[in-house]
């Protein structure tokens, strides 16, 4: 595991690539190599489409819901306390919504433990486990779960690392592995797919994007001339998986898709026990925190009712 972890090299031999493999074929050093090497990873297949069906149906509701609790009519409004609110509302999203770049017209819902999200997130998990067991070690923690919604009209978001890398500590490392299921189908880049740039776990592309520049184009462009991957959008079936370090340079599509579609990801983050690092949202509901409940290692407890 020790060798999983290290951080990668400021510059990849090979131009990095958003590596697409079969759920059926993976393999865990091969994916463990990968993930290392390129920061991210998307495995076709992982989750049956029946259960990513009925969890869209679960998250659909609850965010209604959720929306009705914080007093807004859609994704459309901004979120109670952007501008100012009632402290009903104000703790209301505080407690279904985490903190999301750009976010009218975008969500990130927590999500309890319910029979759609286990009947989703297990075998998402029973494929990809021993690779954040590998990375993260097998006693890693449940810190994040929540869904990813971007409706259309939904800008696209600032490049950015979920974890800035540090000179110390476990900044140093990767410590946070997220694990994204596709709910609906993302076929192409105008439906808010996620962009990655691959490669971008690293301290010299973080130093390029933060050089000189808060105009996007700028910073895409520093970034590039660093040696650096254009950003990648995440095409997605329904069921697929993408797996990112958290420190992988990324952001979320602008939703201009002609045929109005909603993209909606499921997500989990796992940590490096008690040391979680800095930068992620942790949007995770508070009867869930306290991850030792919720290691990779016992997902057969606490996800199989």
């Amino acid at each position: 595991p020790g060798d999983r972890i290290r951080a990668p090299p400021d510059r990849a031999m090979a131009p990095p690539r958003l590596v697409r493999v079969a759920a059926a074929d993976l393999d865990e050093d091969e994916a463990c190599a990968l993930l290392h090497e390129h920061g991210c990873l998307v495995v076709t297949g992982a989750v049956p489409k029946e259960a990513c069906a009925s969890a869209r149906e679960y998250v659909d509701a609850r965010l209604a819901l959720a929306l009705a609790a914080c007093g807004s009519a859609s994704t459309a409004s901004p979120p109670p306390g952007y501008f100012t609110d009632t402290e009903k509302h104000v703790d209301a999203a505080t407690y279904h919504f985490g903190d999301v770049l750009s976010p009218p017209h975008r969500r990130d819902l927590k999500l309890p433990l319910d029979p759609p999200v286990r009947a989703c997130l297990l075998p998402a998990l029973r494929v990809l486990g021993p690779v954040l067991a590998d990375a993260l070690t097998p006693d890693a923690e449940l810190v994040e779960l929540s869904s990813l919604v971007a409706d259309p009209g939904a800008s696209a978001q600032r490049l950015h690392p979920d974890t800035p890398i540090t000179d110390q500590g476990f900044g140093k490392h990767c410590c946070l592995l997220t694990v994204f299921v596709a709910l609906t189908d993302v076929d192409c880049k105008e439906m808010g797919a996620t962009q990655v740039c691959p490669g971008t776990h690293c301290r010299a592309a973080h130093a390029a994007l933060n050089a000189k520049s808060r105009d996007e184009e700028t910073r895409e462009a520093l970034l590039n001339a660093a040696g650096f991957a254009t950003p990648v959008p995440a095409l997605l079936g329904l069921g697929d998986c993408l797996l990112m370090d958290s420190r992988c340079i990324h952001r979320g599509g602008a939703n201009l898709d002609a045929r109005k579609r909603r993209r909606a990801l499921m997500y989990a983050s796992f940590s490096v026990p008690y040391n979680a690092p800095g930068g992620s949202t942790y949007s995770l509901l508070r009867d869930l925190e306290g991850g030792a409940r919720n290691r990779v290692s016992g997902i057969e407890k606490w996800l199989v009712p």
